[in-house]
């Protein structure tokens, strides 16, 4: 059962991750060629995901975790980076973020930093308990038990 509602894409999300996907930048492709099994530490990601109305650079819909790589492009974004994190956290996404330096200059730590997230992760909460039925003093689940 969803708790959360996954926010709708624009029509136009696919194609254009598509077209990410086939023009990465470098840092990007280093990121992707080290975690190019897909499956790591046994979470699936994915690369330029669509999720409503952005685009992550990696992606693990199991934990609900983001992986963003800020280049010289996130330079003059910092404030629209700032209100996407906001609004993907009331779709209960976590954005981890690394520099364009990091991950070509020293993929091991960022690799272990994404091992380490996906690990502590920030699943969904779990879903609610049934309504509480009260008979006398004693309470039951509305299953009976």
């Amino acid at each position: 059962m969803r708790i959360y509602k996954k926010p709708r894409k624009p029509y136009y999300m696919t194609a254009l991750a598509r077209d990410m996907r086939k023009n990465p930048t470098p840092s990007e492709k280093v990121l992707w060629e080290a975690l190019r099994e897909r499956i790591f530490f046994g979470y699936h990601l994915r690369r330029q995901a669509p999720f409503g109305r952005y685009i992550f650079d990696i992606y693990c819909a199991k934990k609900k975790i983001a992986f963003e790589i800020d280049g010289s492009s996130h330079e003059d974004k910092k404030g629209f980076d700032r209100n996407r994190d906001a609004d993907l956290a009331g779709s209960m996404v976590k954005v981890v973020r690394f520099s364009d330096d990091d991950v070509m200059n020293n993929i091991g730590s960022v690799l272990e930093r994404i091992r380490s997230a996906l690990e502590r992760g920030s699943a969904p909460p779990s879903p609610a308990l049934p309504p509480v039925m009260v008979e006398g003093s004693k309470c039951k689940t509305s299953t009976g038990q």
